[in-house]
């Protein structure tokens, strides 16, 4: 995986955009683990591409508040993770551990 170092601040009121991109598929129960329990409650909106081991589509990912949507659809690129998430106050290296944490592979308990 690859994270694109610092978060891009946004000048309005202290939003920050953090990016995250992986060429390993994550774990789908680890990704919805993250999710329910892990994502900051701080993050207004977030969307991307996902990809999930043992899975032949790519599923679109929007969050907005508290709603969220994963859509499959067919692949039109390589198979890759790429999302961005937008918030205040948010710390990019604990979200990019929680999130690397989810791909599959990952010898990480869902207890920690």
């Amino acid at each position: 995986s690859s994270w694109s170092g610092a978060s891009t601040h946004l000048p309005q009121d202290g939003f920050v955009a953090v990016p995250f991109k992986s060429d390993r598929p994550f774990n789908l129960t680890k990704f919805e683990h993250f999710l329910m329990t892990q994502l900051p409650a701080t993050v207004f909106r977030a969307k991307g591409i996902l990809w999930f081991e043992k899975d032949a589509e790519s599923h679109i990912f929007q969050l907005s508040g508290k709603r969220c949507s994963i859509s499959p659809e067919p692949w039109k690129t390589t198979p890759q993770n790429q999302l961005v998430f937008i918030g205040r106050q948010l710390n990019p290296l604990q979200l990019h551990q929680h999130l690397t944490n989810c791909l599959a592979g990952s010898r990480v308990s869902l207890l920690s």
